[in-house]
């Protein structure tokens, strides 16, 4: 019998409050609650999907373990390590093992940086290689997401390229550092289905190939149950169920699960 793998990043009774600022208007500050509560275990090597509706809080998951926003309460462990309130230098080493692919690549790439450049910079960032070196990295990643020859890519900017292409090149600049985890919020929604395949074919190879881990972070359980090994659904700030993907399309154990479900026809048996 395999022994299961160790566990990558754990969450423990994680709660996130969002506040509105008061204004001219507004006097009071509003509380939204994005998380109450929330422990979860993800495994090395799976692909691990987190579905639920917008508002869900399941980007403020995926954010929260890439240390782009801070929770309120709870823990959050990298690897076994304590990396809640880490800082300074064990942050930016942090960030070096975990990147995020974000779901509009229009936004999370520079409209002024060429292709070369937006994938290159982390390497900048982290101080790796020589230019080089860097230049053999890039081509690496842009042969990974299928942007072949990769140097007919490198001069071109974000508005040159098709919606498919461009989410390609922030796959290949969250990969070319070769990081342990990979946060994937939404990362097809903005592209047809047809594209969106390739995406999801893409990344089951990058998984394959290189062990990563992944978050996958989607309002789709059709999505989820084509890519994931395992999945836990989001519902106000709570996980309200977590098993393995084909156990929770076929036996939901909550109405708001059979209500995702019930969305897709194709899952009615």
């Amino acid at each position: 019998m395999k022994a299961p793998n160790k566990v990558i990043i754990q969450l423990e009774h994680i709660s996130k409050t969002f506040r509105t600022s008061a204004s001219l208007f507004k006097k009071n500050q509003k509380e939204v609650i994005a998380l109450k509560q929330v422990s979860l275990n993800i495994y090395r090597g799976e692909i691990f999907g987190l579905v639920g509706e917008s508002g869900s809080g399941k980007t403020t998951t995926g954010r929260l373990i890439v240390k782009l926003e801070e929770p309120d309460d709870g823990k959050l462990l990298f690897d076994g390590k304590d990396i809640t309130k880490i800082k300074g230098k064990a942050l930016k080493n942090f960030r070096r093992k975990v990147q995020m692919i974000f779901q509009d690549p229009y936004q999370s790439l520079n409209p002024y940086l060429s292709v070369y450049d937006s994938v290159s910079e982390p390497l900048v960032i982290h101080n790796v290689g020589n230019s080089e070196i860097r230049k053999d990295m890039v081509r690496e990643s842009l042969n990974s997401v299928g942007l072949t020859p990769p140097d007919d890519f490198f001069y071109r900017y974000p508005h040159q390229m098709s919606g498919g292409q461009r989410q390609r090149i922030a796959i290949a600049r969250a990969m070319v550092l070769k990081p342990e985890f990979l946060v994937a919020d939404e990362p097809t929604s903005m592209l047809d289905a047809s594209i969106a395949i390739h995406i999801f074919n893409i990344l089951s190879e990058i998984q394959k190939k290189l062990n990563v881990t992944f978050l996958f972070i989607t309002h789709s359980l059709a999505a989820a149950r084509h890519l994931c090994d395992r999945i836990a659904v989001i519902y106000k700030g709570e996980l309200v169920e977590i098993g393995s993907a084909e156990d929770i399309i076929q036996n939901p154990s909550h109405p708001y699960t059979q209500a995702l479900i019930d969305a897709h026809p194709r899952f009615r048996y």
